[in-house]
């Protein structure tokens, strides 16, 4: 076990860089660390590594660039996430007038950085605290963040509905854009090449993780505003350059002056126009349906196809929860089908790649 002295410099892999102030009795250590204030560590159970001025500025240099991932807002950006709740209520004040009696019988939600052991960046002091709540159940309802505050009661953030069982994608992150406030984010990245923004659920826990670059395993849902059964529409293409290049195929056809192209099977999630960066209108074939009842609300939950690959199982499918109150048919929506509506797409942490 290294010996340590007052002064000396230390690093520890989840609070980060620190001074030794005092070497108490039984050998733990009282530190200051420079993100998360003063703690004692006994060495012997607390993994502490000696750093050398060479080491630290290295360091420095390596969280100065951790934190060109997040961009942070200001108090002039807009997000609505009153309106996220259309799928299930006329008027999200009502809700709002439940939290009195939601809150009590909350769940504190669990979150991968809760479990998991791979190398995390410690979060700035000046960055605030938060958790989430869950109710009636983690797996679905609703989520609750609070501001944790030392010196008084904690603060409402925010309240929006979530779904866990979603789909597992793996996303490249390029940025996180920090709403006013520093517990809520919308994260931006990329599928198989796609490029996708969505909201993070479980940002003020998992956001240690978080990297520029960074290939994580996300969970994701899409939560529709609206939904219907999608038509076979058929458009004239008469491009002649795009026309000859359609036809090189098939010499029977090489007299034709324009190509007709279907809707059907068409797959794709286009962000939305006049919507926030985390809404999309899409279009895609169901492979699987399932009944559910969310927040008192029928509904089903459509594993629909959002971007065609040339192999069909790379295909990026989506699980979309869809409410009777937006689903804009009699009959439910069945396998097979085409489908298209707007959404709003969520998602949350599931396990981080090792940088």
């Amino acid at each position: 076990m290294d010996a340590f002295k007052n002064g000396e410099r230390i690093v520890h892999p989840a609070f980060g860089t620190g001074t030794v102030l005092n070497i108490e009795e039984k050998g733990s250590l009282k530190i200051a660390f420079d993100t998360v204030g003063e703690k004692r560590i006994n060495p012997r159970y607390g993994r502490l590594t000696s750093l050398t001025p060479a080491e630290e500025a290295l360091r420095r240099q390596e969280e100065i660039e951790w934190l060109e991932t997040f961009f942070f807002e200001n108090e002039r950006a807009e997000h609505h996430l009153g309106g996220h709740w259309h799928p299930f209520f006329d008027d999200a004040l009502a809700i709002i007038k439940q939290l009195p009696e939601i809150l009590p019988k909350s769940l504190l939600q669990v979150a991968c950085a809760d479990n998991q052991k791979l190398p995390r960046h410690p979060i700035p002091s000046l960055w605030p605290e938060g958790i989430h709540l869950a109710w009636p159940l983690r797996t679905h309802g609703l989520m609750v963040t609070l501001k944790i505050s030392e010196d008084g009661p904690s603060e409402f953030v925010s309240l929006y509905p979530s779904m866990v069982t979603g789909s597992q994608h793996r996303v490249r992150i390029d940025r996180v854009f920090v709403w006013n406030g520093g517990l809520e984010a919308q994260i931006e990245g990329n599928i198989a090449e796609m490029q996708v923004t969505f909201f993070d659920t479980l940002y003020a826990s998992n956001r240690c993780f978080y990297e520029m670059g960074r290939l994580c395993e996300f969970i994701l849902t899409g939560i529709a505003y609206h939904c219907q059964r999608a038509g076979d529409r058929i458009f004239e293409i008469n491009d002649p350059k795009i026309v000859r290049i359609l036809n090189k195929d098939f010499p029977d056809q090489k007299g034709r002056k324009t190509v007709p192209v279907h809707t059907k099977g068409m797959a794709a999630l286009i962000p939305l126009e006049e919507g926030d960066r985390d809404e999309y209108t899409f279009h895609g074939s169901v492979k699987d349906v399932e009944e559910i009842t969310i927040l008192d609300r029928p509904g089903w939950v459509c594993k629909t196809t959002v971007l065609r690959a040339m192999e069909p199982e790379m295909d990026i499918d989506l699980r979309i929860v869809i409410t009777r109150r937006v689903w804009e048919e009699i009959e439910p929506p069945e396998v097979g089908e085409d489908i298209e509506g707007s959404l709003w797409l969520q998602g949350y942490l599931w396990y981080p790649k090792p940088v």
